[in-house]
């Protein structure tokens, strides 16, 4: 039996793309007679063991300062473990340090997650860019095979890079994947109609609480809808509490719109609850400022929602506008309440951008094809 460390930044009960993709392919890996440890920081002090369903978890404590994380019991319990494959869902320090001395001649692979090679604001921007620069670069030159989430990742990887043969032949465009078939247990008109909402138009945001996500963008564009448009709506915020003091901000901003009674926070909903969400959203909205390829686009798909995104990282290169989403630019509010109010007021378009998207998260969109290319490196690496 095949032994893979995954390490990852972000897992549950954290909830976000990134812990989505971690859990569906190292749950369907397990599937296939692989043994599967998921390796990631801890909540507290103390080093971890769970079960989560068919994974082996394991969380240590992280020292973490902006890009730079560290865990010197991760760095020790690697060094141990003895994996047969070890795969990174991060490509920064963590995962050049955790390769330095800890992995041996063990045969690695990254999975990208979004992303971004900014241009430097300021001196230390620079600089920073420049040291992570050549980490990234070293930690691609080095690995077995890069994943990228979106094309925008394979492009940046090249831009780190320098467009080398050798990278240029490891990367592999390998989008996330939804699951459909969850999304079809639950009927929209039903659960709307159980919770009294047939008559009401659901927009829901589901991100990270967190300001890059623009959830303050989402209720700006409220504020001005409200001048304009009848009480026919909901707005849903839910997501993962990540920044507490940004929350904060964003109640006491809720409590000034005169919509407010019609605006529902939701934060850290289970897997269950964020299901019911989406299948009673009509409207799916995404107003960040930075994306690699959102998740979150392919379960309002499935749960056939008309969506509307900034057109920001990963999310132009799959989407296509008018068709199965409107791109809207970010941090603009205007926009995106003009927009708003389009899919509101026309039934026939919305449910065109609904029944598109759902085809193409039925038929492009699969962990099951995720973790068939996966399964496939892995056995090539190995011989």
């Amino acid at each position: 039996m095949m032994k893979v460390g995954v390490i990852t930044k972000y897992f549950y009960p954290s909830l976000g793309g990134v812990e989505r993709y971690v859990y569906e392919t190292s749950s369907r890996l397990a599937k296939r007679d692989y043994s599967v440890k998921v390796m990631a920081p801890s909540a507290s002090n103390q080093a971890s063991f769970e079960r989560l369903n068919n994974i082996e978890v394991l969380r240590f404590p992280t020292l973490s300062f902006k890009r730079f994380d560290f865990s010197f019991q991760m760095y020790s319990y690697l060094r141990k473990a003895r994996f047969d494959i070890v795969h990174f869902h991060t490509f920064e320090i963590l995962c050049r340090a955790l390769r330095f001395g800890g992995l041996g001649d063990t045969p690695y692979f990254i999975t990208t997650h979004g992303l971004v090679w900014e241009n430097p604001r300021s001196l230390l921007d620079s600089l920073a860019k420049s040291l992570g620069g050549k980490i990234m670069k070293n930690n691609f030159a080095n690995a077995s095979k890069i994943f990228c989430v979106s094309r925008m990742d394979c492009r940046n990887v090249k831009k780190i890079t320098g467009n080398g043969n050798d990278v240029c032949q490891k990367l592999i465009y390998l989008p996330s994947g939804v699951d459909v078939e969850k999304f079809r247990a639950f009927e929209k008109a039903k659960i709307k109609e159980r919770h009294g909402h047939s008559d009401k138009i659901i927009v829901t945001q589901v991100a990270r609480f967190s300001p890059k996500k623009g959830q303050h963008v989402f209720l700006e564009a409220i504020s001005q809808m409200e001048k304009k448009i009848s009480g026919d709506c909901i707005f849903v915020l839910a997501g993962f509490l990540q920044d507490e003091k940004y929350y904060s901000s964003l109640l006491q901003r809720a409590r000034k719109i005169d919509a407010g009674k019609r605006i529902r926070f939701l934060p850290n909903v289970t897997d269950e609850q964020l299901l019911r969400i989406y299948m009673e959203t009509d409207i799916f909205v995404l107003p960040s400022m930075a994306e690699g390829f959102p998740l979150s686009i392919l379960e309002a798909w499935a749960s056939k929602s008309g969506v509307i995104a900034s057109s920001v990282g990963g999310i132009p290169f799959f989407v296509k506008d008018g068709q199965d989403c409107i791109l809207i630019p970010p941090n603009n509010s205007d926009i995106l309440s003009q927009k708003i109010m389009s899919l509101v007021k026309d039934d026939k378009f919305r449910k065109s951008l609904s029944d598109n998207g759902y085809e193409r998260a039925l038929k492009e969109f699969s962990w099951e094809n995720v973790v068939k290319v996966i399964s496939k490196e892995y056995d090539l690496a190995l011989g």
